[in-house]
């Protein structure tokens, strides 16, 4: 999975976002993966919505929401084709 989190990081990277925000989404983005037991082909819309609302923090929810928005759920290693 560290395969994914290093590409999610490349590609915000790519795209100017700020070293804290990459360092930010690629955080929360790891504690969602970690809450779908790694397995990209068990994401849905319900886990991510448990997942997002056992968040209590707002600000915390939001970059935790934009991440996952951020990141194509995807078994295979192609990435982001924009």
């Amino acid at each position: 999975m560290n395969y994914y989190l290093r590409q999610f990081g490349i590609e915000l990277k790519n795209r100017n976002y700020a070293k804290r925000t990459i360092d930010l989404y690629t955080n929360k983005l790891a504690k969602y993966l970690e809450y779908i037991n790694y397995n990209l082909k068990y994401s849905d819309h319900e886990k991510i919505s448990t997942f997002l609302s056992n968040i209590n923090s707002v600000e915390s929810r939001r970059h935790a929401y934009v991440s996952i928005k951020l990141f194509p759920i995807r078994a295979t290693p192609c990435f982001m084709i924009i």
